[in-house]
């Protein structure tokens, strides 16, 4: 089970977090096992939209096809 936010406030998409005024999202981990962290910026509106495209549903990760 996932723990809860430490600030719900800004009602961020999961995998993204604030640090130092900017809004990164974290990649699920790969093969070897290192998250990748990519900057989305310091909007928070933009920022919600990149997560958007990341955490859709058309995105299959890991398949084939």
């Amino acid at each position: 089970m996932e723990r809860p936010r430490k600030d719900a406030s800004l009602g961020l998409p999961k995998r993204v977090t604030l640090k130092s005024g900017t809004f990164y999202y974290i990649h699920a981990p790969d093969a070897a096992g290192k998250q990748r962290w990519e900057s989305l910026g310091t909007d928070l509106a933009v920022a919600k939209e990149k997560a958007d495209d990341y955490n859709g549903k058309t995105q299959a990760r890991g398949t084939m096809g």
